[in-house]
Parts: structure tokens; sequence; C-alpha cells
């Protein structure tokens, strides 16, 4: 079924494929060897293929259950690749609302305020903001409840 040895001396753009599990296989690249799925789209009808894991570090019974995972996935009419590529999208567009913090806000107002007022009040802003912001500049915009904006403002005066 597997031979480890003819996996090791696969050349970079080979593969091989595994029987009984078809769309399962074993592409070798220069560095690495990785297992992937390949198969047809129940969506659009195109070949498509899913990273599965890296050989030898994931052998051939979890690379096993993977494959049973994702292809019992697009026998359901669903397409792994399609999802994950969407999942990927979200967790970056997370990352880049989670990187927007309190701090990050603070300052970006403050660089707007600073062509409103005379240097002497910015300057003054500036070291109150950065007083009493504390644990809140570190957190995530999106998280700051309007009780914890109004504390802060409270705080300050």
């Amino acid at each position: 079924m597997f031979d480890a040895r003819a996996a090791k001396a696969l050349a970079a753009g080979d593969h091989i494929t595994v029987e009984g599990a078809p769309g399962l296989r074993l592409v070798a690249t220069a560095s690495k060897r990785t297992w992937t799925y390949r198969y047809r789209s129940p969506v659009d009808g195109r070949m498509r293929q899913v990273r599965l894991g890296h050989w030898p570090a994931m052998g051939l019974p979890a690379a096993l259950a993977a494959w049973e995972r994702v292809s019992a996935q697009r026998n359901a009419g669903g397409d792994p690749a399609a999802e994950a590529r969407t999942r990927r999208r979200a967790a970056v567009v997370e990352r880049q609302v989670d990187a927007f913090t309190v701090r990050r806000a603070c300052d970006e107002y403050l660089s707007s305020y600073g062509r409103l007022v005379a240097p002497k009040t910015y300057a003054e802003a500036a070291r109150l903001l950065s007083l009493e912001l504390g644990d809140l500049a570190s957190r995530p915009a999106a998280s700051i409840a309007r009780a914890d904006a109004f504390g802060l403002i409270d705080g300050m005066r």
C-alpha cells in the first residue's frame, strides 16, 4: 500500500497515490513531502486540492483519517478548499480588527487633534492619555464598551 522508502526517494515534483483512498497523494518538493487531497469540486466542477499535512510528521494513518474527514465533507456537497480559503480570509480580517488597539485609536485621534490646538495643549492631552490609559491601551478597540470609555473620560476630569 504505502512504501516509506519510495516516499523518501521521491524527486521534487513527483507524487505517490495511495490505493483505496482516491485523491490522497504524497507530493514531493525540494524540501518536504506533503499529503494532499485532490478532488473535483461539487460546486463548480473544477479540480481542487487541500493540504492535509507534512510527511513524516503526519504518518499514513493520520493522513487517512484527515482524508476521510475532507472526502466526507466533499461527498456531502461541500468544497473543503473553498471553505479553508474562507476561514483563512476571515482570520486575516479578525487579526486586522484585533490589531486596532485603544492605544492606536488614541494615537490617530491625537494626530488629528494636534492640528487643531496649540502645541502646549496637544502635549498635555497626549500626556494625560498616556497616564490614564493603563491596561485599556493594549485591548482591541472593538472590545471596549461604552462604560469603559466613559470611565476613562470621567477619570481624566
